[in-house]
C-alpha cells in the first residue's frame, strides 16, 4: 500500500489552479476570445468537481479516525452489552489498534 493521500491538501491545490483558470477566463473574455473563455470555463468546472471529491474524501478519512477513537472510548456498560452479544470487544479493539498503527 502506498503513502497516505492528503485529500485536504489536494483539494486546496486544485482550488488554487481553479482560481488561476478563472483569471484566464476573464482575460480571454476581455480579449474577445469567447472560445478560449468557454474552454477555460469547462476546465474551471472540472477543477471545482475534483476539489469537491478530494474534500469529501478528506471528510471521510476524518470520520473514519473519529469512529476508531470512539471505539476505544466505549463505556464499560457498552462493552458488557457487546460481551453478552458474543462480541469479544478486547479482541476487536486490539485489531483496530493494530490497524491504526499500520495507517
Amino acid at each position: 500500500m502506498g503513502a497516505p493521500v492528503d485529500h485536504a491538501e489536494l483539494a486546496a491545490q486544485i482550488l488554487e489552479v481553479g482560481q488561476e483558470v478563472v483569471g484566464k477566463i476573464r482575460e480571454s473574455h476581455e480579449a474577445g476570445d469567447l472560445q478560449a473563455a468557454d474552454d477555460y470555463g469547462r476546465k474551471a468546472m472540472g477543477c471545482w468537481a475534483q476539489a469537491q471529491v478530494h474534500a469529501t474524501l478528506a471528510l471521510v478519512e476524518e470520520q473514519r479516525v473519529a469512529n476508531l477513537v470512539a471505539l476505544f472510548q466505549v463505556p464499560e456498560d457498552a462493552a458488557g452489552l457487546l460481551s453478552r452479544a458474543g462480541v469479544d470487544f478486547r479482541h476487536a479493539a486490539g485489531a483496530v489498534g493494530e490497524a491504526l498503527r499500520k495507517s
